[in-house]
């Protein structure tokens, strides 16, 4: 997902990241949607992540959603 989001210049009005609960780098992904301007004024990035990750001290974070053992966390452009 890091090589596909330094490689576009497309805008988008949602993206969804789901990877792996063990991936590392959820916080990257979303640094390099906000710093590479990639969402539409008003657009949304929805990460899906284990509870262990806490994304919530992310600048542009503004809630998070939790289904079972599923975690969503929101940020808005």
């Amino acid at each position: 997902i890091l090589k596909f989001l330094k490689k576009t210049d497309e805008k988008y009005d949602i993206i969804f990241a789901d990877p792996p609960y063990n991936y590392q780098f959820h916080s990257a992904i979303v640094k390099e949607v906000f710093n590479r301007n990639l969402l539409n004024e008003g657009a949304l990035l929805i990460v899906e992540h284990a509870k262990e990750t806490s994304l919530e001290d992310i600048t542009h974070f503004k809630f998070m959603r939790i289904y079972g053992n599923v975690h969503f966390s929101f940020f808005e452009k």
